[in-house]
């Protein structure tokens, strides 16, 4: 349920407004939705298995990882876009976010990953994170926007929902109007309003620079876990992850399209 009703609640961001300009909802049988959704529902999990398993922060750092660093290699090595990317200074970028990422896990003492299935989370994200990108992108070239994120959330949300429904029980709690209301918060604001959000900032100060302030994600998360969760991190960890925002901030400004 933590993935399926964000999922679409998101979806329908972008499903309201193809309706309502198409007057059908034909674009979410496109075909390459179907791969970039199934992309996108692997992503999610092993997001919320890394981040209940190792913790939200540690997660974020590496989400970072794969969108600034692994996804731009393989969007050159792939030429699925034509990009000049200043390698002198990419390979800097990620030998700051390397060191400092490193350091964080070995000496963060309040940031640990607990064992072998840590680590193996952890390498899944920063994995999944360039095949959701590559075909996402793919998409929006395409078909536009409204029409690759709709079916992109759409059917994942809905698959897992009707499972969740088949395998096990919906018991409707007292108790369970606030966390349902908070899920459907999260798709509308994650999945959908920061998407658009995202992509408009992109038209008006560059890709670059608004890519740039997602590099800052871990940031933000580290403090919100902080006031939100009560958890103490340490002033290293801090310090360390900030560096690594840095080193992605710089990797991000290394990438020109053409």
């Amino acid at each position: 349920m933590i993935f399926s009703i964000p999922s679409l609640a998101g979806s329908l961001i972008f499903i309201i407004p193809g309706f309502i300009a198409k007057r059908n909802l034909n674009f979410l049988f496109i075909r390459i939705v179907f791969l970039t959704g199934l992309f996108y529902c692997a992503e999610q999990f092993l997001i919320i298995l890394s981040a209940e398993t190792n913790g939200s922060v540690i997660t974020a750092l590496f989400i970072l990882f794969g969108d600034a660093i692994i996804s731009p290699l393989f969007a050159v090595f792939l030429k699925i876009n034509t990009r000049e990317i200043k390698y002198g200074i990419f390979f800097i970028s990620m030998i700051i976010m390397l060191l400092a990422t490193s350091l964080v896990i070995s000496y963060g003492n309040s940031i640990k990953i607990p064992g072998e299935t840590g680590i193996l989370l952890l390498l899944g994200v920063a994995g999944s994170v360039p095949l959701l990108f590559l075909t996402l992108n793919k998409s929006i070239e395409k078909y536009g926007t409204t029409e690759a994120l709709a079916g992109t959330f759409f059917w994942p949300g809905l698959v897992t929902i009707v499972l969740s429904l088949t395998v096990g029980s919906l018991t409707i709690q007292s108790d369970s109007l606030i966390p349902a209301l908070s899920l459907i918060l999260t798709g509308i604001t994650s999945m959908g309003l920061a998407y658009i959000l995202f992509f408009k900032s992109a038209k008006i100060s560059s890709f670059s620079i608004a890519s740039v302030m997602q590099s800052f994600i871990p940031v933000f998360t580290l403090l919100t876990v902080h006031f939100t969760e009560g958890i103490a991190i340490s002033l290293f960890s801090i310090s360390m992850i900030i560096i690594a925002s840095f080193g992605a901030s710089i990797s991000v400004l290394s990438i020109r399209d053409h």
